[in-house]
């Protein structure tokens, strides 16, 4: 069904309107006129097509657009005419390429973006005219390199999820902003992929999360993070933790917890942990902790650590 017209009646300056989770099929022209958006949610619905000025009377307020989980194979021209548009989602439609021209209408302004799906199968480099783009999200992609010159200085959060990904090439590298890292349900991704990304010169970095995906071992990436606060690996196969891992400001990290993981016993790497506060090894397959575990040069840690791995010598 497609949305029937919606008259402005009241008096605010901008609406709100979410018409998410229904079964909409297009915007025809008109359906939004004279009405003030400042925020639209049309996610998770079957939008096959958007008139090119159903948002012209919304042009100069609409900040916030989903368009997430629709039937769409292109950007819609009408995102091209929103000079306010803050924040944008487009992830999981039919689109698979990307018109630079749209995107670099709404450059100035963009912020935060979501887009992907399976129809992208090559490096969607026309993403790189967002100059004000910090907070991306990125879904589904059927590609499996990251290049190094993948995104612009400005990251500062970058979420990658369900994607082919296997590795990266140096993609991280003078991120000097980059503050949040997370990688969730990438099925292809191993830890030298993710040690081939690059974390010279990310003096920000506070967070990466990474959660179910194959790595049998921590990434080789501590080393060269200069400031480094939480390290969270939930659902990924760690069988081990090379003694090398927190070596240098590696020894910074001070939350670390790992989540379902294989380890069957407690890594000796920990006692380089110099800064840790919390350890998690929850869900595990630890069977013992030996006395020596949490000894630093033969001195214990001063550490908080919390244990709910299912330790059987102690049942």
């Amino acid at each position: 069904m497609s949305v029937p017209g919606i008259t402005n009646y009241l008096t605010e300056k901008s609406w709100v309107m979410d018409f998410s989770n229904n079964s909409i099929t297009s915007l025809p022209k008109g359906v939004f006129s004279n009405l003030t958006l400042g925020g639209l949610f049309l996610n998770n619905n079957e939008i096959e097509e958007i008139g090119e000025n159903v948002l012209h009377d919304s042009s100069n307020t609409l900040g916030s657009l989903r368009l997430n989980d629709n039937k769409l194979r292109e950007i819609p021209y009408a995102i091209g005419q929103l000079s306010n548009l803050y924040s944008l989602s487009i992830e999981n439609n039919f689109i698979g390429e990307f018109d630079s021209q749209i995107l670099r209408n709404i450059s100035n302004t963009l912020s935060i973006i979501s887009y992907g799906s399976a129809s992208v199968t090559t490096w969607p480099k026309e993403m790189s005219v967002l100059k004000g783009a910090s907070q991306i999200s990125i879904y589904g992609l059927n590609v499996s390199i990251v290049p190094a010159d993948a995104f612009l200085d400005q990251l500062f959060i970058l979420t990658m999820t369900s994607t082919l990904i296997s590795s990266f090439s140096k993609t991280f590298d003078n991120k000097t902003r980059l503050y949040q890292l997370f990688l969730e349900n990438n099925t292809k991704l191993s830890a030298d992929g993710i040690t081939s990304g690059g974390f010279k010169n990310v003096p920000e970095l506070q967070t990466i999360s990474i959660k179910n995906s194959p790595l049998v071992s921590l990434p080789l990436i501590f080393n060269d993070i200069k400031e480094y606060a939480v390290v969270t690996f939930t659902g990924c196969p760690i069988q081990y933790i090379n003694n090398s891992t927190f070596e240098g400001n590696g020894s910074k990290i001070y939350y670390l917890n790992l989540d379902i993981t294989m380890l069957e016993t407690v890594p000796h790497a920990f006692s380089r942990l110099t800064s840790i506060i919390t350890l998690f090894l929850t869900n595990g397959k630890i069977k013992e902790i030996n006395t020596d575990d949490f000894r630093r040069n033969g001195q214990p840690f001063q550490s908080s650590l919390d244990w709910k791995s299912h330790i059987k010598c102690f049942q």
